[in-house]
């Protein structure tokens, strides 16, 4: 695998991470998803890079905010591209665990409301909000 977006390497050595091969294929990969990936999808994608590389360097760049760890109800934690992406939420199907990324967002009021809501916090700085439902191909 060919490493195609040269914007990687520099974000991950302005985050004081090493280059590395694995690093940026994993990076390849998960920019080219509109989904977050568990850890056994991308060890099918990447099958050269053992399983605790993949783990190791997902917990490096989400320590520095390149990718973001998705975690919802009875499923395996995902991981998706952080740094080149924009805010979006998730759906999640209960009965068969698919996710999909939805870019709907909701107003910045409620922020306030919850802000306003939240005795003991004086600043939100982003959110992360997971619809659980049924796909269309489970409710056939």
């Amino acid at each position: 695998m060919s490493i195609r977006n040269p914007l990687f390497p520099s974000l991950l050595r302005n985050a004081g991470l090493k280059a590395t091969a694995q690093r940026l294929h994993l990076l390849e990969v998960l920019s080219k998803e509109k989904r977050p990936l568990s850890v056994t999808l991308l060890k099918e994608k990447l099958p050269s890079v053992d399983q605790v590389t993949i783990y190791r360097s997902l917990e490096a760049m989400c320590a520095h905010d390149l990718v973001r760890k998705v975690g919802m109800q009875g499923v395996a934690t995902h991981y998706e591209l952080l740094a080149t992406r924009k805010h979006h939420h998730h759906v999640l199907c209960s009965s068969c665990g698919k996710i999909e990324d939805v870019d709907a967002c909701l107003p910045k009021d409620l922020e306030n409301r919850v802000l306003r809501s939240a005795k003991n916090f004086s600043e939100i700085t982003t959110h992360s909000l997971e619809f659980i439902g049924r796909c269309k191909q489970c409710t056939q």
